[in-house]
């Protein structure tokens, strides 16, 4: 099925578009259904199909923009039923994920490449960056910046904790701008400064 982006723009669906995001999703990447969805999805068509047939009125873009809209909502519901029933393939996912984020800092790419992003993971994991998101999201309740993030003040616990290195050294290896935001960042999510947190005394958490 195919649909004019003027219905889209003139339309409510329009506001949380975006939120489909399996749009972007590679073919092989595509929705499985079981018959009982098979079925749902072509009562949804029909409906469609029938309202096109009906003749035009002031009603018709409303109705079949509404009709999409239901089609698309069971879509996103399909595919979270999709990734519960892959949890273990995700599963897989998810530590190759992991262990790529850590390989990357450990081999110092901050200085030369920045940040590992989310295009970074996908391409090396064979996923579009779309549905390597939407994978990332469903198994840990978080956004692959979000990880990265908590990953890097973990990281610098550890450099803390086990190097004589100073603070503005361990920001600018993990890729902080400066080592006022470091500390700032450190302070907010560790509830220590860098400082306090290097205590001989305090363990790792």
């Amino acid at each position: 099925m195919s649909f004019h982006a003027d219905l889209i723009n003139t339309s409510a669906i329009k506001k949380h578009f975006n939120d489909y995001s399996f749009f972007n999703y590679r073919q092989n990447e595509s929705l499985h259904i079981s018959l009982r969805e098979k079925k749902i999805l072509t009562t949804r068509f029909e409906d469609i199909s029938d309202e096109l047939n009906w003749g035009i009125d002031k009603y018709t873009n409303i109705l079949i923009s509404g009709k999409i809209e239901l089609l698309l909502n069971y879509c996103k519901r399909f595919y979270t039923r999709q990734f519960i029933t892959r949890s273990e393939v995700n599963r897989c996912i998810i530590q190759k994920t992991k262990r790529l984020i850590d390989e990357y800092f450990f081999m110092n790419k901050i200085s030369e490449k920045g940040l590992p992003t989310s295009d970074y993971c996908s391409n090396n994991l064979n996923l579009s960056s779309a549905y390597f998101e939407d994978l990332f999201n469903h198994e840990t309740g978080m956004s692959i910046a979000e990880y990265i993030q908590l990953r890097r003040v973990h990281l610098a616990k550890e450099r803390l904790c086990n190097t004589n290195k100073t603070v503005s050294c361990i920001a600018r290896e993990l890729g902080y701008p400066s080592q006022q935001y470091f500390c700032k960042l450190f302070k907010k999510l560790s509830g220590y400064t860098p400082d306090e947190y290097r205590n001989p005394c305090r363990t790792i958490s």
